[in-house]
């Protein structure tokens, strides 16, 4: 990838971070003020969602939204940053895990400014505590993929390869925003917060990339 060409897709990410920003604010905005389309939305695709509840599809859900979990997240993270600083890819294994880490420091900020309680506990299928928005699973789920998305996309020159590793990421984001909703943990605005608010990272950690990474190669 020749400088210019870097640079034009470094801004490129630049700007969709900050759009992202802003739909973050804008969609938190209508939750702290409990604005009747948030109301709208959550009520009608909850309900759609949790209409679809049963025993064994109840089982498949509680053990598939672990591929989701800070547990599970973080462990990932470290055997990863652990191979990329073993092949000496130091810069690349700090963006990737230091990106996670702050996404999840700052979401532990933002669910106390926001406080949002979760459904009511009669929703439940799973045992959950702190507050609601934005999801955890789904900001941690939408870095973690996104970001290796990200990057196969940056790397790969091969169309269908970068092609199948966004469809790749998305897959399991929307799988993991269906099961968080499915159990009664998250309000539909949860997840798509946590989706926002992860996108954020994502691309802004592709910026960095590009500028200070991939160009010093």
């Amino acid at each position: 990838m020749e400088i210019k060409t870097e640079k034009k897709w470094s801004g490129f990410f630049y700007t969709l971070s900050f759009l992202f920003l802003l739909l973050f604010i804008s969609e938190m905005s209508l939750v702290i003020f409990k604005m009747q389309g948030a109301i709208f939305f959550d009520n009608f695709i909850d309900q759609s969602i949790r209409n679809t509840r049963g025993a064994i599809l109840s089982d498949f859900i509680r053990l598939g939204t672990h591929i989701g979990s800070k547990e599970f997240i973080f462990a990932l993270t470290i055997i990863i940053a652990a191979v990329l600083f073993w092949k000496k890819k130091f810069a690349l294994g700090i963006l990737f895990g230091g990106t996670i880490v702050f996404s999840a420091v700052f979401l532990k900020y933002l669910k106390i400014f926001v406080a949002r309680p979760r459904p009511d506990s009669s929703e439940w299928l799973v045992n959950v505590s702190s507050f609601s928005y934005p999801s955890g699973h789904l900001l941690l789920t939408s870095v973690f993929y996104g970001l290796i998305s990200l990057f196969l996309i940056i790397s790969f020159s091969n169309m269908k390869l970068k092609i199948l590793s966004g469809i790749f990421a998305l897959s399991i984001i929307i799988f993991v925003a269906y099961t968080r909703i499915y159990l009664g943990a998250h309000y539909s605005s949860d997840v798509l917060g946590g989706f926002l608010f992860g996108m954020i990272w994502v691309f802004l950690a592709g910026g960095l990339y590009l500028n200070f990474i991939q160009k010093s190669r």
